[in-house]
């Protein structure tokens, strides 16, 4: 296995124009530190409109200028490229491009747009952790202990239950993405929610400080809506179900507070 590393320097972010849109892209999988989601654009390309790098189906968008490190990996015939975004308070969005085998061409635009000989190892792409007071601290180790009967736990049981899809949008700094997802199964280890599902994703519940309950209009359509925000009182997604059936179900569940809220 190869690795390709390097920094994007401030202003030549407009070399990476020509570079996104000739990637024929396999899938795409997105994480930040409080969510995730893997497979939200398949068999894509990217468009360039202005400063925002958007898929063609239109399910994420993120700012080009945001882009702060880039790394290629290679194995046989599979190749990923990984893209960092960075935000004035951490790097906060981490983007993984699968591309189609047999793409000779594109490879060799990257590397020579790298101009690095292999990496001995890769870099460490990981969301980073968002800095918390100590009272925020302790609130989130007793919620990883307890999110079983955390509002959002009962909600997501319940669309499972209900085999109800969610519309998710995840509303971060320079990056935004919304996919669709039907829950197939739920699972939760320390306070995270583990959504299997054709787009599988996941949910950090334990980072979660606030929850609005809506109404909202989509395409024309009604909508059920719940605004997710972290300790600094940014809605870092929301979740939302055609109709407003949903919303009084959902408004029981909120109004049965958990102990460590």
């Amino acid at each position: 296995m190869s690795y390709y590393n390097t920094l994007i320097d401030k202003g030549n972010h407009s070399l990476l124009t020509p570079l996104l849109e000739s990637l024929s892209i396999r899938s795409i999988s997105m994480s930040w530190v409080d969510c995730g989601f893997q497979h939200i654009a398949e068999n894509q390309q990217f468009l360039l409109l202005e400063d925002n790098v958007i898929t063609s189906n239109g399910s994420l968008i993120f700012d080009l200028n945001s882009i702060s490190e880039l790394q290629l990996t290679t194995h046989h015939d599979q190749c990923c490229l990984t893209l960092r975004t960075l935000t004035l308070r951490i790097d906060q969005a981490i983007c993984q491009i699968k591309l189609h085998t047999h793409q000779e061409a594109n490879v060799e635009s990257i590397l020579n747009y790298l101009k690095k000989e292999p990496a001995t190892e890769a870099l460490d792409f990981q969301p980073a952790s968002r800095p918390t007071c100590p009272c925020c601290t302790e609130r989130e180790i007793r919620l990883r202990k307890s999110c079983h009967n955390h509002p959002l736990t009962r909600i997501l049981h319940m669309a499972h239950e209900l085999e109800q899809p969610l519309h998710i949008e995840a509303l971060h700094q320079n990056t935004n993405c919304s996919t669709e997802v039907c829950i197939q199964q739920l699972e939760f280890d320390n306070g995270i929610a583990w959504i299997n599902a054709p787009q599988p994703f996941y949910l950090d519940i334990a980072s979660i400080h606030g929850i609005q309950l809506s109404y909202r209009v989509l395409d024309g359509s009604h909508y059920s809506s719940l605004s997710i925000y972290n300790s600094f009182a940014e809605a870092i997604y929301t979740i939302n179900v055609k109709g407003k059936v949903i919303y009084s179900l959902w408004q029981d569940c909120l109004e049965s507070r958990h102990p460590a809220l």
